[in-house]
């Protein structure tokens, strides 16, 4: 996507408050619903230039840092709190809105649904100060939630883009923005119209209540031929499943597990800074359902040497449909394919293997296993 460069309109409003504590958003945190230990201010942002800061972190601790390394050890709700000093010649801008921007601002045709805006701020020499989060899918008016302070003697830019998750982002417009403007309007026309609120005061505060909980712990227990994952303490069930084979992951992600060879198995959950692992748990005898029209069923040759030719001899008292499918050690489907057996034996060529290592094939008739057999490549 080719770049626009766009001058646009800006209109700054210094919003005359009283000298007292003012609730705007100083910082953000990276969760605040988690698991122990956490470090809340160890992935956000925090506000630049203030002359004080003061975190409270609701449990007793307070401390006089920007950026302090402080983790929660204990589980529990809390109210997290920051407090800043500035000058009182400073000001700070705690809204900043896109009320329009140009009709050209996709310049692929409108294959964007909607604008994704984002906005830069700049000091005087082009150093980035902060970059704002995307806000997706909205046409404007656009509110973005973030603040900054505004020096006095020093100048700044707020630039407006449109995200392009394909190409080249956007630049709608660039604005300069100064201690000393009351109320004053940029515009030459370009047809982005943006409006940063000001407050004046020395003091300025945010909480935030998180809830922490102490980690989780997991087991599985197997019912029916299915494992299931038991999630004991931690957040609530918000998680996201890995079940492993022998220490090789499967393609399992789901809360149950239905094994396809026997071996050891393991599942860890996570979910945000939640995490656990289970013990191991034996799986030694996967169920095989023995159907009397289903007779002599052998894999030849067996073992095999990579790229040669497999086959699967199967006996069959009858005509019926079986479903094959073949797995790798890892409990992995590599193929699936139906067979049409006919009475007597019935021989077919398995697909070939060109990975050494040991594959299990599993015959299945009205979802009920009636062979299961390993064959090894070298």
């Amino acid at each position: 996507m080719k770049k626009i460069i766009l001058w646009g309109l800006l209109i700054l409003s210094i919003l005359p408050q009283a000298l007292k504590a003012q609730i705007v958003p100083l910082f953000n945190i990276q969760y605040d619903s988690t698991c122990l230990p956490y470090t809340p201010i160890s992935n956000g942002y925090i506000i630049n230039d203030a002359l004080t800061y003061t975190w409270n972190f609701g449990n007793g601790t307070t401390i006089s840092q920007k950026n302090p390394n402080y983790s929660y050890t204990q589980a529990g709700a809390f109210k997290l709190s920051l407090t800043i000093t500035t000058n009182i010649t400073d000001k700070m801008v705690n809204a900043l809105t896109v009320t329009s921007i140009p009709n050209t601002w996709d310049d692929r045709g409108n294959k964007d649904v909607k604008p994704d805006l984002y906005f830069i701020l700049k000091d005087s020499i082009g150093n980035k100060i902060l970059t704002s989060n995307i806000m997706s899918d909205l046409f404007p008016p656009v509110n973005f939630s973030t603040n900054f302070l505004v020096k006095s003697g020093k100048n700044y830019t707020v630039e407006v883009w449109e995200y392009d998750d394909v190409g080249t982002d956007d630049l709608l417009a660039y604005i300069p923005i100064t201690n000393s403007l009351t109320t004053n309007t940029f515009s030459n026309g370009g047809g982005t119209v943006i409006i940063a609120s000001l407050t004046n005061s020395t003091t300025y505060t945010q909480s935030k209540d998180i809830r922490l909980y102490n980690q989780p712990t997991v087991n599985i227990t197997s019912l029916n031929g299915l494992l299931t994952a038991n999630i004991n303490g931690g957040i609530g069930d918000a998680y996201s499943y890995f079940w492993y084979i022998n220490n090789i992951i499967t393609d399992g992600y789901q809360k149950t597990y239905k094994p396809i060879i026997n071996g050891v198995y393991t599942v860890s959950v996570k979910s945000s800074n939640c995490n656990a692992t289970s013990p191991a748990f034996s799986v030694t005898k996967v169920s095989v359902t023995d159907l009397s029209s289903l007779q002599n069923v052998s894999i030849y040759p067996n073992p095999s040497v990579s790229g040669e030719k497999k086959w699967i001899s199967i006996q069959s008292l009858d005509a019926k449909n079986v479903e094959m499918i073949i797995f790798d050690i890892s409990g992995k489907a590599i193929n699936h394919q139906n067979l049409n057996l006919k009475i007597g034996k019935n021989a077919y060529e398995l697909p070939n293997t060109n990975t050494t290592g040991f594959y299990f094939v599993r015959l299945m008739q009205e979802n009920k296993t009636v062979f299961l057999g390993k064959t090894a490549v070298f």
